[in-house]
């Protein structure tokens, strides 16, 4: 039976929610059913949005028509525009999908009901703690889950003759937009303390917006709950064992992951009807708000210091790691070495006999190197990939190309149902590709474990980007410091070198050596140059040179003068140099006698010497012997001119 393909869209920075939803979806797929393909971003509201976009392109990865279903986890996505334009993909390509969240037409739904669970929470805080001045420290502006709970908390609290401020421009000590970001959640607390302004209650958009807020009042002096409450949103597990444990509102999503594994399986059977299905929320009160701490938090704490050391010594090994792989990357000189270096940093830290691991590069990201340009956009990918590590089961495999359309480069057969989460590597608007981490539904929710392996590697491969196209261009400024402008062949100052290298080789392995120097100089040049103006003398300097390495087309040619050539002769060249000579002469002149124009009548003077490894001590004594012979010879072909 061929397994079914499953494309699932979540963003990491909900890496709780992702838990909860999994560990009711997965279990309750069918065994030997399904591979799991979840595509994973981390957008922030801080964001440029250049970074945004290389950041979310992720989304764009996958070609819906692969895939036989698909699921958007929307209330964690916060952006209505990319779920939307998700759910249009769906529906364009035929391909059955469930939003969970946010009701969308032509796919199938589930939602917890914010409403229900809020409602109970405010009911809570006002009937039974008395509480009368009321603070809401709310998520995105735009953002459903965290308008609805504010809907609720005002509709209640009006209907108890309270108020809350219709907009944070009315009073925003009460009514405060955080983003969801945590330092934006600090400075409201900063703020109210500030302005002698702080509530009886705070009600958080989510649980990490309400221990920031625990943190930061404490810092300021203000004990939770004794002096102020605090409230929050997910009953997560962190919440469950912060001190004070957080009261919040359990969304129960491992429900909503098990009514969309059974969705999944209508799905795969063929079934079409659209169904909706709605998971009760319910309040959970503890210690932020005066309740007592449930059991199962309190067994947790006892081993917190076990687990701490466990997560501190993992968490070095990884950083280890992760700093290995980067310095790896950025040691390589050209892309082909890539490969290799990352695989001395996997072999260094990776011992995990079923490890599954994957790095793509867009295409895109070669050829800008090459072409020494950014040809990405960030909004797309290319339709083929460069697989620079991959690891499956253990095994290391060599890289290659694939098409976009495979997406993992190597995928076992097994029987078992498999999950591959892949993140964007990019810098800013800048796609580089993407790394695939199999197998593990819980390493999105593992202390950010994906957000540092996408960080790291986006930097590291960013850096090579700059590092090679540098090298690239210092390569390309120094044979442009080394080549005649004119002829383009090699110049004064890479004959200097040569010079330089020659003399080295004489004074430590002179003996060895076997060379010959040819020292050229064009006659008429002068001539031409006041006869028939500068264009044309450069003509016939070029149309010279070109004569020369026609003749000796196996050894470098040096222009170091106006009109002066040094040819370094070895091998054939250096063996037949006076034959090659005399042809040179017999062509030049039949070219006299032709009625080929001024600057294409070639005419050059040549002289020959051999090193001698018991006369020469220096390159530039074969050289003086080579020019003496050249002026002779240019002596000799003036008195037959005349």
């Amino acid at each position: 039976m061929v397994k079914k393909k499953l494309a699932l869209f979540i963003n990491g920075y909900c890496g709780e929610i992702v838990s909860q939803f999994l560990s009711g979806f997965w279990p309750n797929l069918e065994e030997n059913t399904v591979d799991v393909y979840s595509f994973c971003a981390f957008p922030s509201f801080i964001m440029k949005e250049d970074e945004m976009y290389g950041e979310m392109n992720i989304y764009n990865l996958p070609d819906l028509n692969d895939f036989d279903a698909a699921i958007i986890i929307a209330n964690g996505l916060d952006y209505l525009d990319v779920c939307n334009e998700l759910s249009k993909r769906c529906v364009e390509n035929n391909t059955p999908y469930i939003m969970t969240g946010i009701k969308a037409d032509g796919g199938h739904f589930v939602m917890s009901d914010n409403v229900v669970g809020t409602r109970q929470l405010i009911e809570s805080v006002i009937d039974d703690l008395g509480c009368k001045d009321i603070a809401f420290l709310a998520g995105g502006r735009n953002n459903i889950d965290s308008n609805i709970r504010l809907s609720i908390v005002r509709e209640v609290m009006n209907s108890r003759g309270l108020h809350l401020p219709e907009s944070d421009e009315e009073d925003d000590t009460r009514l405060y937009y955080s983003n969801w970001e945590h330092q934006s959640a600090a400075d409201y607390i900063h703020y109210i303390v500030s302005e002698d302004a702080v509530p009886e209650i705070i009600i958080c958009a989510n649980d990490e917006l309400a221990m920031v807020s625990c943190v930061e009042l404490e810092e300021a002096g203000y004990r939770v709950p004794e002096d102020v409450f605090v409230t929050g949103f997910d009953n997560s597990y962190y919440a469950k064992i912060f001190s004070p444990s957080i009261s919040s509102v359990d969304q129960n999503y491992s429900e909503v992951g098990v009514a969309c594994a059974r969705l999944i399986k209508g799905i795969f059977a063929g079934e079409t009807d659209l169904k909706e299905v709605v998971v009760q929320s319910k309040y959970c009160s503890k210690e932020s708000t005066g309740g007592v701490s449930e059991e199962e938090a309190l067994a947790i704490r006892k081993n917190v210091g076990k687990s701490q050391f466990t997560d501190i010594s993992r968490g070095t090994d990884f950083s280890r790691k992760i700093s290995e792989i980067e310095r790896q990357v950025l040691a390589s000189k050209c892309f082909e070495e890539i490969p290799d270096h990352l695989n001395k940093a996997y072999d260094m830290y990776d011992h995990s006999e079923k490890d599954s691991f994957h790095i793509v590069l867009d295409a895109r990201y070669k050829k800008s190197i090459e072409e020494m340009r950014d040809n990405f956009k960030a909004y797309e990918y290319s339709d083929t990939f460069d697989v620079v590590y991959s690891r499956e089961n253990g095994n290391t495999f060599k890289p290659c190309v694939i098409d976009r359309h495979k997406l993992v480069p190597v995928i076992d057969e097994s029987d078992k149902n498999r999950y591959f989460l892949f993140a964007p590597i990019h810098e800013f608007g800048y796609t580089y590709g993407y790394m695939v981490l199999c197998d593990d539904i819980n390493c999105v929710n593992t202390k950010n474990k994906v957000k540092e392996y996408e960080d790291n590697l986006s930097v590291a491969f960013g850096r090579v980007v700059q590092t090679l196209r540098l090298n690239d261009l210092n390569k390309k400024l120094f044979e442009i410091s080394q080549t005649d402008s004119l002829t383009h062949v090699k110049n004064r100052n890479a004959y200097d070198q040569k010079e330089k290298e020659y003399d080295s080789w004489i004074a430590n392995n002179g003996s060895s050596l076997c060379f010959s120097i040819g020292v050229f100089d064009i006659n008429n040049l002068k001539y031409i140059n006041d006869t028939y103006g500068h264009e044309k003398g450069d003509a016939y300097i070029l149309n010279s040179c070109q004569f020369l390495c026609q003749a000796y087309k196996h050894s470098p040619v040096y222009r170091i003068g106006g009109d002066e050539f040094v040819v370094i002769l070895t091998g054939e060249d250096q063996a037949h140099k006076y034959e090659i000579f005399n042809n040179m002469i017999s062509k030049m002149d039949e070219l006299e006698n032709s009625d080929e124009s001024i600057e294409r009548k070639v005419s050059i003077a040549g002289g020959f010497s051999d090193y001698d490894p018991d006369f020469d001590k220096t390159f530039s004594d074969v050289f003086k012997r080579a020019d003496s012979l050249m002026y002779l010879n240019k002596s000799e072909m003036k008195a037959k001119r005349n």
